[in-house]
C-alpha cells in the first residue's frame, strides 16, 4: 500500500514539475531583429494583460495571437511574426490608452498597428494612409515610435524608412492624433548616425 502511495505522489510530483516547465518555456520573451524568421515551435511572450503567441503557418508566413486568458480565444489574430510590443499613453489629457504591435511581415518590412486599449480589449485606431484589403497600420523598414512633438500633450507617431548603402539617411512620416485616426501630415528626410545593412 506504501509503494503505491509513494508511486502515485512521485507521479504527481512529476505530472506538476512537467507542466510548470511547459509554462515557463511558452512564456519566455522573444527576441527577434527585423528580417529573422521564427521556427515553428510554438513561443509566446507576456505583455501586460496580454500574452502574445506567434509560430509559423507555412514556410516564411507568421501568424501572431493575442490572448487575454490562455484558455479563450484570441482576442487578435494577426499575419506576421511578432516583433514587439508596448503600451503608449498617447493623448495625456484625455487618459486614451493605446497598445501598439509590430510585425514582422516579410523580408525587412515592419508593419506597426495600434489599438485603443480599455478594460482588457482592443480597438484597431486606423491609419490616414493604410489600404484594407492591402495593408493595415503602416508599413516600414525602420519601424515606428512615438513622442510628443509639438508639445500639446498628444504623441504624434514617427514612421522611418531607412535608405541603403550608401546613404547614412531615412524618410519620417508623421502621423497625428485627432481622438479617432492616426493622420498623416508631414514627411521629411533626416541623416542617421549609422548605414543600414
Amino acid at each position: 500500500m506504501i509503494r503505491f502511495l509513494l508511486l502515485g505522489l512521485v507521479i504527481i510530483i512529476f505530472v506538476v514539475a512537467s507542466a510548470k516547465n511547459l509554462y515557463t518555456n511558452s512564456s519566455q520573451e522573444i527576441t527577434q531583429s527585423p528580417g529573422e524568421q521564427l521556427s515553428s515551435q510554438y513561443r509566446a511572450t507576456k505583455n501586460g494583460p496580454f500574452e502574445i503567441h506567434s509560430f509559423e503557418i507555412a514556410p516564411v508566413l507568421g501568424r501572431t495571437e493575442i490572448f487575454t486568458n490562455r484558455f479563450t480565444n484570441p482576442v487578435l489574430s494577426l499575419d506576421g511574426f511578432y516583433y514587439g510590443s508596448r503600451f503608449i499613453d498617447l493623448d495625456i489629457q484625455s487618459g486614451i490608452k493605446t497598445f501598439e504591435i509590430e510585425l514582422n511581415t516579410g523580408g525587412k518590412l515592419l508593419t506597426s498597428l495600434v489599438y485603443r486599449y480599455k478594460d482588457g480589449s482592443l480597438t484597431r485606431i486606423p491609419v490616414s494612409t493604410e489600404k484594407p484589403g492591402g495593408y493595415l497600420g503602416t508599413v516600414s523598414s525602420g519601424g515606428a515610435e512615438f513622442k510628443d512633438m509639438d508639445n500639446d500633450g498628444i504623441k504624434e507617431m514617427l514612421v522611418y524608412n531607412r535608405y541603403y548603402p550608401p546613404e547614412a539617411k531615412r524618410t519620417v512620416a508623421v502621423y497625428k492624433f485627432d481622438g479617432q485616426t492616426l493622420n498623416k501630415y508631414q514627411e521629411y528626410e533626416e541623416s542617421t548616425a549609422y548605414i543600414y545593412y
